[in-house]
């Protein structure tokens, strides 16, 4: 059984969850309010696990590349049968225009840039908050054009850019049973989820000029872009199951939580009218 301390943290965790409204309010209403830091960060951990799931450490696509034709390399007899015959040998060569893509983000929190903003209770006593999250992007693109084995061309693109995800998150208080002494918690769910490619910038690009320069960044930015929209399919229940994995990061200790919860504001009751 837990012991005499531990029953009174056990009754502040009730009389503390009974009064989920009150979660990180200084005062109660529609307007922004200030997130103590031990929430940003606890947040801000549970944000950077949904950007594993959005926003892949890699991604390439070269289904283009490697194009062939077959030709005819040689000439030989067909001694087979009643009468030989001239047959021709095939043979693949490289051909075409040819392309390929690669799209790397860095790994690490530090290359994270976390944002809070509209932070306000809704009717329901709930917090609502929109969470914003960019990371960089590395974008590689090469283009060459084949004839038959011969190489006519090959040009290769580096560009920058970001990726910018928008959680809005709907975050109430509950009380953790599975410890003693119990603990306090948040429970996140993600209503909606966007992401955008912004930034979008060619760093280096090979010496040539011409439309076809220009169809490789347009190429690489396109590809980037394409990326984003398949990514973003889904995108909602796949941060709420990531969210549901990562739970323990959103539980708080009653020392954290006693410096931002605050008791509900007495009514004064009304008279009644004659």
């Amino acid at each position: 059984m837990p012991s005499g301390r531990g029953f009174a943290m056990l009754s502040l965790l009730l009389v503390l969850w009974a009064s989920p409204r009150a979660a990180f309010a200084q005062d109660h209403g529609s307007s922004p309010l200030e997130l103590p830091e031990a929430t940003r960060r606890a947040l801000q951990s549970l944000v950077g696990g949904v950007v594993e799931v959005a926003v892949p450490h890699e991604y390439t696509e070269d289904d283009d590349w490697g194009k062939t034709k077959w030709v005819t390399r040689e000439l030989k007899f067909d001694t087979r049968g009643l009468l030989p015959r001239l047959r021709r040998v095939k043979h693949p060569v490289k051909h075409g225009d040819w392309s390929r893509y690669r799209i790397a983000r860095p790994a690490g929190d530090e290359n994270l840039s976390f944002e809070l903003s509209d932070a306000s209770f809704n009717d329901k006593g709930e917090l609502r908050v929109d969470a914003v999250v960019a990371t960089p992007l590395k974008l590689w693109g090469q283009y060459a054009r084949w004839h038959e084995n011969v190489q006519l061309i090959s040009l290769s693109c580096d560009a920058d850019a970001a990726a910018r995800l928008t959680l809005d998150m709907t975050i109430r208080a509950e009380m953790r049973l599975d410890t003693l002494p119990p603990s306090l918690g948040l429970a996140a769910e993600v209503t909606e989820a966007r992401l955008k490619l912004t930034d979008f910038r060619v760093r280096r690009i090979s010496k040539a000029d011409g439309p076809i320069v220009r169809e490789l960044s347009d190429s690489i930015h396109r590809i980037a872009q394409k990326m984003i929209d398949k990514k973003r399919r889904q995108l909602v229940e796949k941060a709420n199951k990531e969210i549901a994995k990562q739970t323990e990061k959103l539980r708080l200790t009653p020392a954290d939580a006693a410096l931002f919860w605050r008791p509900e504001p007495a009514t004064q009751a009304t008279a009644p009218r004659d």
